[in-house]
């Protein structure tokens, strides 16, 4: 056997297959030596590990395996209480869910029959409601890692201001991001969070998937000119497929798992501010509306990462029909092979990602801003003179309730007046954003030639009826439709 990695580099790696996907000293072992073949800094240094390295570095570490904190004294003395503070935020999360969650953010390794019997014990009638609905399973083939990307927009929360956004690889599972704003319909914004994802991950998938709507067509037309800029034979075609009436099927499963796993506890603190007279009917004053996009989209926007991440580091339930590789969705992304499969993603260099950026992106758009500058200023000011306590769940109402008092006392006209100001010409760009695409094509490069891709298109639905995707009127149908309840569509109550 050869020589450990460097501990500053092995360290973390154990704790983050302990600790985020639970792993035993085998599958570890088996993990980090396949990480080590893939680092090129370690390339013919003889690196690798063993079971044994393993479990003497867990105990040098601290990270108890699962029997080991089973013998210990008091190590689940806290578990229900634990369990009860969670409650809050995620009163529907069964035993799957609270056994990584206690696993990643507290160190508790405890069996999943073990959890559900307590479970059962401590709140029978929750369990017992948790096994009337079934998830309605249909089958979806992809080839392999970032062949594709499935993107869709969530609007359940436009009551409160807030939009939600996400994107998922089908053949994964993974989610590749999962985004809360003020707006999810804005071109700049959308295609900023598919911008962001490519640099991260520094490359693109094959093919995007959404449904139809102008705000998709920037990601449709940046990722295709992406794909045609690095490979001469796609001139002329779009490497976007749109979907009409829920068909999108991979995002909407996605969209039902966020109904069901975190919008139900974050939806019930969103009503307590309606409760406290803080939200009425929806509705608030202008600095009010300020106010709590400058609190709670930040916070939300944590919590949600949070959970996504959980998400990205649980493996689904096991079925034996399914055609797509069952595993850990971080795990089934970085080792596809492991799984007999491939990664598709096209590598791209940050120069052409920069040029996308400012053509379909603009960093200095508007639509980036979460509140005016004036009115940030203020606001961190006095968060700053409250001592800057914590947010939290339990707290962000009492803060949101005390900044208010401060701003309407301290706050003169002339500085309303300017937050008022700049809420219009914040507003005023989403009419500049419906010019975006047709600006981009008309300032193009006069001297390349005619392509197709950038025509006016009509695309044919199941029905063979031509419908323009910049359609306004069809568009607000579609909108109409995306209100349903995407969790009655795909589970069925079993009796």
């Amino acid at each position: 056997m050869g020589k450990q990695p460097p501990d500053e580099w092995l360290h973390p790696k154990v704790h983050e297959y302990h600790c985020k996907f639970g792993h035993n000293d085998v599958k570890m072992a088996e993990a980090i030596k396949l990480d080590i073949a893939k680092n090129p800094a370690f390339e013919g240094k003889g690196y690798s590990t063993s079971k044994s390295s393993i479990f003497r570095l867990r105990g040098k570490l601290g990270l108890l395996g699962t029997r080991q904190q089973k013998k210990t004294p008091g190590a689940y003395d806290n578990v229900v209480v634990l369990i009860r503070n969670l409650r809050p935020a995620y009163p529907t999360a069964g035993a799957r869910s609270l056994v990584v969650k206690l696993r990643w953010e507290h160190g508790i390794k405890i069996p999943e029959a073990d959890l559900l019997a307590l479970l059962r014990e401590i709140e029978p009638a929750e369990v017992a409601r948790r096994y009337g609905a079934r998830f309605k399973r249909s089958r979806f083939y992809s080839a392999g890692v970032m062949e594709i990307w499935s993107f869709d927009q969530h609007d359940k929360w436009k009551y409160y201001g807030l939009f939600l956004h996400l994107c998922v690889d089908p053949y994964t599972g993974r989610l590749v991001w999962n985004q809360i704003w003020w707006t999810n319909r804005n071109t700049a914004l959308v295609t900023g969070y598919y911008l962001k994802a490519a640099r991260q991950q520094k490359a693109v998938p094959l093919l995007t998937f959404s449904d139809t709507g102008r705000e998709n067509n920037g990601i449709a037309k940046c990722h295709s000119t992406i794909r045609q800029r690095l490979d001469v034979s796609l001139q002329g075609t779009i490497q976007h497929k749109w979907f009409y009436d829920k068909m999108n099927i991979k995002s909407e499963i996605s969209w039902a798992r966020f109904r069901r796993g975190f919008a139900v506890g974050f939806e019930q603190l969103l009503n307590d501010g309606e409760v406290r007279g803080l939200i009425m009917d929806g509705r608030m004053l202008l600095t009010r509306l300020f106010l709590f996009r400058w609190l709670f989209i930040p916070y939300l926007q944590n919590e949600l990462d949070v959970w996504t991440d959980l998400q990205n580091a649980s493996i689904r339930r096991s079925y034996k029909h399914k055609i797509l590789p069952h595993g850990i969705p971080d795990e089934i992304h970085n080792n596809p092979e492991k799984w007999g499969g491939q990664n598709f993603s096209v590598p791209v260099p940050n120069a052409l990602l920069d040029e996308m950026e400012a053509l379909w992106s603009p960093p200095d758009s508007p639509v980036f801003e979460l509140t005016s500058p004036s009115f940030n200023a203020r606001v961190q000011q006095l968060y700053t003179e409250l001592g800057r306590p914590v947010i939290s769940y339990d707290t962000i109402w009492n803060i949101f309730a005390q900044l208010q008092d401060r701003l309407e006392q301290d706050m003169q006209q002339e500085e309303r007046e300017q937050v008022a100001t700049e809420f219009v010409n914040l507003e005023a760009n989403f009419e500049q954003d419906l010019h975006l695409v047709q600006d981009a094509e008309v300032n193009r490069d006069p001297e390349e030639p005619d392509d197709p891709f950038f025509d006016d298109r009509l695309f044919t639905d199941d029905e063979n009826d031509e419908l323009d995707a910049n359609d306004k009127e069809y568009e607000v149908v579609l909108s109409e439709d995306e209100e349903e309840d995407e969790v009655e569509g795909l589970l069925t109550q079993v009796e």
